[in-house]
């Protein structure tokens, strides 16, 4: 029985595992550099329109920025209160200006112009802005996302040993969200828990920050009642909504050497 066992563990080993759809991180584009002044969110413009899928052009002779989205031309003069949106005008509470070689103009008169929706997270600083199936995240100064404390790093640890135990929870959905994305909660109530039964962690999360929104993570594990092998887990996790979400997990079982 153990041979077959340890025949099965090394044919799956290092296949067990769910993984977010690439399109899914595509679908985020995150600028660090917005402002606020005067009240008013100003957002960084060739990244955004860029970032959402549409055009921009400069004109050096009149200080003229030129934004091209779907049906709408928006015309903006530098240091100019009135701008025209498809040669009509209209007028700025805060006018486009130019930092150092970057051109900010407020979120609200950017976002109500070209009918997209927006809104604004006190908490986190953070204006979102939606193109279609992509969202931009404007952050305020230099986003740098807190790193998860030696407590937190167990929290997470344990929910993934809660996934070979999805028959516990009766909303399995709640007890994994917002640790989990969606889409890595659904493929493993589509896989009914992990493929190798009985792998728990045995420690808190060993993470490396690769940037400021991405980070990987392993963490060693056991496999219980068996005294022949060894575990563990490693995944990738990103930031979003002021906090960390695991988007990758999988485990590994193999022979001890």
């Amino acid at each position: 029985m153990k041979y077959w066992l340890a025949v099965l563990i090394v044919l799956f080993c290092g296949v067990a595992g769910w993984t977010t759809s690439a399109e899914a991180e595509e679908d985020r584009v995150i600028i660090e550099n917005g402002k606020i002044e005067e009240g008013r969110v100003l957002m960084p413009l060739r990244a955004v329109v860029e970032g959402g899928g549409g055009e921009i052009t400069w004109d050096q002779g009149t200080r003229t920025v030129t934004i091209e989205y779907r049906d709408t031309t928006i015309e903006l003069p530098i240091n100019s209160r009135t701008a025209r949106v498809n040669g009509e005008s209209v007028s700025l509470d805060v006018p486009a200006r130019v930092e150092r070689g970057t051109t900010f103009i407020p979120l609200r008169f950017f976002g109500e112009t070209l009918n997209r929706p927006f809104l604004w997270r006190q908490q986190t600083k953070t204006a979102w802005i939606f193109f279609g199936e992509t969202r931009v995240e404007v952050h305020q100064g230099t986003f740098a996302p807190d790193r998860l404390s030696t407590e937190q790093k167990e929290s997470y640890a344990r929910l993934i040993g809660d996934v070979n135990r999805l028959d516990d929870f009766s909303q399995i959905r709640s007890h994994f969200r917002p640790y989990f994305s969606h889409e890595l909660i659904n493929q493993i109530i589509r896989q009914d828990g992990y493929v190798f039964e009985n792998v728990y962690p045995t420690e808190e999360l060993d993470i490396t920050y690769e940037t400021t929104t991405q980070a990987r993570f392993s963490v060693r594990a056991e496999l219980r009642d068996q005294d022949y092998f060894t575990a563990s887990f490693r995944g990738s996790m990103r930031y979003e909504n002021g906090r960390w979400v695991i988007v990758e997990l999988q485990d590994n079982v193999s022979l001890y050497p």
